[in-house]
């Protein structure tokens, strides 16, 4: 039988009295960040309900917009708001094979299901009953383990429609999707952009995200497959790996990963695609 000795009961309840301060003001942290971000896009207090259902937004030109998650049937919306992409925007926001009808509404519809089932999360936002934005966690229920570690880090992308873009839209989005991540208590957002868009690379610095290096990402697929779901890519693009570090006592072992992941990708054959 063992024995616990005064000592050792006291010790055993100062470290749980410690565990349950550090929750507790973590949860303080927590909470004042996501108060921070609710106030930056004008979100009801009641954000976790916007998650699912029609939220309305407005932006500084009192432009109103409505936003909600993909559902059943969306690869319609999809579409049309590919045919609002220049070839360029194409080609800088690239989970879809746009060129490839078939291709891309097969993708359409895998997206759906993964925002659906809770492995992304995905929205779309509109104008007028016209979708003008296209914004997505990857892989926000999805974990890796890496150095003895259990990391949640989802992968943002984001594209709006050509005729919308410099109105604010960008920035609704980033942060939106920073809000959601909150709500599913990540590590850390990673997202890449293309070398040559100075102009979203400083929109994601402006909302606190880090350039950490160079990451080689698989274009027309979800950005967050792991490798071994890769063996049906042939087109791979280098472009500026950027964080949002949300657990900042994990963000040492958060950027030992993604220093790992840019070395693990940087094997992968680089196509002539947009630079």
């Amino acid at each position: 039988m063992s024995v616990i000795t005064i000592s050792e009961r006291v010790s055993k309840q100062s470290l749980a009295c410690f565990d349950r301060a550090l929750a507790s003001d973590r949860r303080m942290k927590l909470n004042q960040e996501v108060q921070r971000l609710l106030s930056l896009i004008d979100a009801p207090e009641d954000y976790i309900h916007a998650f699912s259902c029609p939220w309305k937004v407005c932006l500084k030109d009192h432009t109103g917009l409505l936003v909600r998650s993909l559902r059943r049937g969306d690869e319609v919306y999809l579409e049309e708001f590919g045919g609002q992409l220049s070839q360029l925007s194409r080609e800088l926001f690239a989970p879809y094979p746009w060129a490839h009808r078939e291709s891309a509404r097969d993708a359409f519809r895998s997206a759906i299901d993964r925002s659906i089932n809770g492995t992304d999360s995905a929205y779309l936002m509109f104008f007028k009953g016209k979708p003008i934005a296209h914004f997505v966690l990857w892989g926000t229920s999805s974990i890796r383990e890496f150095g003895g570690s259990i990391l949640n880090i989802p992968t943002l992308g984001v594209a709006v429609a050509d005729t919308m873009q410099g109105k604010g839209v960008g920035r609704r989005c980033v942060r939106f999707l920073q809000l959601v991540a909150h709500k599913f208590r990540s590590d850390a957002v990673e997202l890449t952009t293309a070398k040559k868009n100075t102009r979203a690379a400083n929109l994601y610095l402006s909302c606190e995200f880090q350039e950490i290096g160079v990451l080689r990402i698989p274009l027309g697929v979800d950005p967050s497959m792991v490798p071994s779901d890769f063996k049906n890519v042939y087109s791979w693009r280098d472009e500026r790996h950027m964080t949002y570090v949300l657990n900042k006592k994990r963000s040492h072992i958060v950027r030992k990963y993604l220093l790992w992941k840019e070395q693990e990708y940087a094997s992968e054959p680089v196509s002539a695609a947009v630079a």
